[in-house]
C-alpha cells in the first residue's frame, strides 16, 4: 500500500471494528488505563500500555490513545479531501493540456499568416 492508497485505507477502514473509537473516558474523562474501544461495537480494541511505576506514563498513554481515536475518525473525512483534491487537481491538469493545445495551434496560424503577408 502506498502512503497515498486511499483505496486501501478505505478497505481497511471497512474491515476494521466500526468507529467511533474513543479512549476511556472513565474517572469523568480521567482515566489512565489506555484502553481503546469501539463505541459502537462497546468492545475493548487496543490496550496502549506504559508500566504504572513510571510517573510519566498516565499522561503518553492517554496522549498515545487519543491520539489513535482522533487519527481513525478522521481518516474518512481526510481520505475525503484528499480524493477532493485530486479530481480538482486532475481537472485543471486537463484545462492545462488544452490550453497548452490551444495555444499551439494559435502560434501555428500566427505563423502561417506571417508567411502568408510576407509572401504576399
Amino acid at each position: 500500500m502506498g502512503a497515498f492508497d486511499t483505496v486501501s485505507l478505505r478497505d481497511l477502514l471497512a474491515k476494521a471494528t466500526p468507529r467511533p473509537w474513543k479512549a476511556c473516558s472513565a474517572n469523568d474523562g480521567h482515566c489512565s488505563c489506555g484502553l481503546l474501544w469501539s463505541v459502537p461495537a462497546d468492545v475493548v480494541l487496543l490496550a496502549t500500555y506504559v508500566p504504572r511505576d513510571d510517573e510519566i506514563s498516565v499522561p503518553i498513554v492517554n496522549d498515545n490513545t487519543q491520539l489513535i481515536a482522533a487519527a481513525v475518525n478522521a481518516l474518512p473525512g481526510l481520505l475525503d479531501e484528499m480524493e477532493s483534491d485530486k479530481a480538482g487537481a486532475d481537472q485543471w491538469h486537463d484545462k492545462c493540456l488544452l490550453a497548452r493545445q490551444e495555444r499551439d495551434q494559435l502560434r501555428a496560424q500566427i505563423q502561417e499568416l506571417e508567411i502568408a503577408f510576407r509572401v504576399g
